[in-house]
């Protein structure tokens, strides 16, 4: 009651609501699945996909944040249940935020747990909360008593007086200094009377940037730069060399600031650009560190190298022909510059997962120009940190989109045939490798079937592979040899102009999901956290389920099973899941 569905203008099937809808979370260990029982949750739960129980006030554990969080409306009563026991156990509650207790008034929510009641405010102390939340800084989680908990199977209310809320330090009245020397800067700084001169750092190991380090200062959106996407921070925590490293690859990046508060070995790292130090603002817990790039020669060298000026923008890149390995008979080009683009097909929006292959495992972009060379399908290659794709489609690559971290580049070898639907992927990097056993020494000739003794192109033996049932995967020579694994590939050994590739009947779309109304119809729902593999193997047991979808990046999920698959209807930019899509 009090909340409505509003249109796209805000965010796609959102509502919005005019009654007091406000945060309530519980820090602590997993206790199972817990249950609201209050206003708003008094209706029949839907455990479809995305609601899963939700509207029913079903809370499951995140165990990224390691703790539970749902919605309460302010001034009402509730009830919340679940396994909270065991003699050394305890759970922090949370409502809502002080900010929002300054400019709404007080709200408050009455809480019972095992039979006891707690009332509970935005003022409530919250000094458990850690200094960068998720980010890596170590938290403080031992419970005080003007926290409000849950020990014992009750909730034992808060006693002592809430501590105010730390606010950042104002700025210092600034007055402008002496222009830094063009000769190592192109950016004019001014500083505060009481700020401390910048440092000034040769290049960082394999780069070529000069930097100026700026002690206890912060740059951020309105105060003195602007935040480069997806970098606020960047996902993950990194050493000083390692942020700068960041922002030395991004040619937008003109200072990486480090929350330097922590204490960790690493730190989470924010990049920005459009740099103007005068306005940024004393920080004690923040330093930036301010990049000055200096023209460099391009080299011929394996890699591509970066051409930037310190008084231009204007970037390019040169590839040499000795880029590529020795073994390829194409070449390998940057696409719109190679640099900080994803690779697309006829515009900048066709991003259909048809067109390429995702291959995990790869050891950086050598080894992902190294099976793109083995792949007799492969027009290209788009690259980030831990993630290649082989694109296979038959246009091959037309356009780009601008992408911060990644590289595409295009296959001057490339063929022009239809793409392969089958996914085959590399044991022990693939290349120069012989399928094995058990042990390298294991290669009974009952484990394999001889589809061509010479002659056969990879694809062919892909071909045969996927035909074959229990196939496991393949073994192919320059002369056109091929071996149809039937047992299972757990070796290999080092052969020259050989290739073992492990079948997998599955294509994985990471990061998207097909459900009801979005390229699938849902076929099971399994509430149990099981691994990818049992949610495959549930998949397999029923005949007309044609994908799973699985939370991404846990080790265990509820397990999805979809039939009445239509990718193109699928929703590719769903970062919490993955879509398996079966091929057999």
């Amino acid at each position: 009651a009090g909340c409505v569905p509003i249109d796209s203008t805000w965010a796609k099937d959102a509502l919005g609501c005019d009654v007091s809808l406000r945060r309530l979370n519980i820090w602590g260990d997993d206790a199972g699945v817990l249950t609201l029982v209050g206003p708003g949750f008094n209706v029949v739960r839907d455990m479809t996909f995305p609601a899963e129980g939700r509207n029913g006030g079903d809370i499951k554990y995140d165990g990224v944040r390691n703790g539970y969080g749902s919605l309460v409306l302010s001034g009402q009563d509730y009830e919340l249940t679940g396994l909270f026991n065991g003699p050394d156990r305890s759970w922090i509650v949370e409502f809502s935020d002080p900010v929002l207790d300054d400019y709404f008034g007080t709200d408050w929510v009455n809480l019972r747990v095992g039979g006891e009641t707690c009332q509970l405010r935005q003022s409530d102390d919250r000094s458990f909360i850690c200094a960068m939340g998720e980010f890596g800084g170590l938290c403080n989680s031992r419970t005080l008593s003007s926290h409000n908990i849950i020990a014992a199977g009750h909730v034992r209310c808060a006693d002592g007086s809430p501590n105010p809320t730390p606010s950042p330090p104002s700025p210092s009245s600034t007055h402008t200094s002496s222009t830094v020397s063009q000769t190592t800067s192109t950016t004019s700084s001014s500083a505060s009377t009481s700020r401390q001169a910048p440092v000034l750092f040769p290049p960082i190991s394999g780069g070529s940037a000069n930097w100026a380090l700026h002690r206890e200062l912060n740059c951020w959106d309105g105060h003195g730069a602007r935040s480069l996407p997806n970098s606020n921070p960047l996902l993950g925590t990194y050493t000083v060399e390692g942020c700068r490293e960041q922002c030395e690859m991004n040619l937008e990046c003109e200072a990486a600031v480090i929350a330097k508060h922590v204490s960790t070995p690493k730190f989470p790292c924010f990049l920005r650009t459009i740099l103007q130090i005068s306005q940024c603002r004393d920080y004690a817990d923040f330093d930036v560190w301010e990049i000055r790039r200096t023209t460099v020669t391009a080299s011929t060298t394996s890699r591509s190298t970066v051409v930037t000026s310190a008084t231009s923008t204007t970037t390019s890149i040169t590839s040499s022909a000795s880029s590529t390995s020795s073994s390829s008979s194409g070449d390998f080009v940057p696409v719109d510059g190679g640099i900080d683009r994803a690779c697309r097909g006829a515009s900048s929006g066709d991003n259909s997962p048809s067109y390429y292959v995702i291959q995990n495992g790869i050891s950086g972009l050598e080894g992902c120009k190294a099976i793109c060379i083995i792949d007799a399908l492969c027009q290209g290659i788009e690259y980030s940190t831990g993630r290649c794709e082989l694109w296979v489609r038959p246009g091959g690559i037309e356009a780009t989109a601008a992408v911060s971290g990644f590289i595409c580049l295009r296959y001057t070898g490339a063929p022009t045939t239809t793409p392969s639907p089958w996914s085959f992927f590399p044991v022990d990097g693939g290349v120069n490798r012989a399928c094995r056993g058990r042990s390298v020494n294991d290669n009974l000739a009952s484990y394999y079937h001889v589809a061509a003794s010479r002659g056969m192109s990879l694809t062919q033996c892909q071909a045969a592979c996927a035909e074959l049932a229990g196939c496991q995967g393949i073994e192919h020579n320059q002369g056109g040899r091929c071996e149809l694994w039937t047992k299972s590939i757990q070796a290999t050994r080092s052969l020259t102009g050989y290739t073992c590739l492990r079948f997998d009947a599955w294509r994985l779309y990471q990061g998207s999901n097909c459900y009801e109304g979005h390229g699938g119809s849902l076929l099971h729902y399994i509430t149990e956290k099981i691994s990818v593999d049992g949610c495959k193997a549930e998949c397999l047991k029923k005949d007309h389920c044609e994908g799973i979808s699985v939370r991404s990046g846990w080790e265990e999920s509820p397990c999805w099973l979809y039939t009445q698959i239509n990718l193109n209807s699928c929703v590719l930019d769903y970062p919490d899941y993955d879509f398996w899509h079966r091929l057999q």
